[in-house]
């Protein structure tokens, strides 16, 4: 099996804290929630948006871990600790996205 720079321990964390704060803010989806196309809506423009397959979330996530040559992207410990560190970066993006939604009506 290889193993390079722990991917397949932690290889899931980045999209694993984005589902975690997700979920710990009742935003699942319309599966789950009436309403929930708003939230995929902030997903697909937050998390997915920039055409590389990725969106501002990954620049925030490797800002806040210090990641800058994303050598240690996929090494990242799956831990509480470090989900308290990029939780109230996306409730902030969050919060800006809703924001330029209602400024956009």
């Amino acid at each position: 099996m290889l193993v390079i720079m722990g991917v397949n321990e932690n290889g899931g964390t980045h999209i694993g804290m984005y589902l975690a704060w997700i979920i710990l803010n009742n935003l699942e989806g319309e599966e789950l929630h009436e309403g929930g196309e708003k939230e995929l809506e902030f997903t697909l423009s937050y998390y997915l948006d920039n055409g590389e397959g990725y969106g501002e979330y990954i620049n925030d996530y490797l800002e806040i871990f210090d990641n800058d040559a994303k050598e240690t992207f996929y090494a990242l410990e799956n831990t509480w600790e470090n989900y308290d560190k990029i939780a109230p970066i996306i409730s902030k993006r969050y919060k800006q996205w809703k924001e330029y939604r209602r400024m956009d009506k």
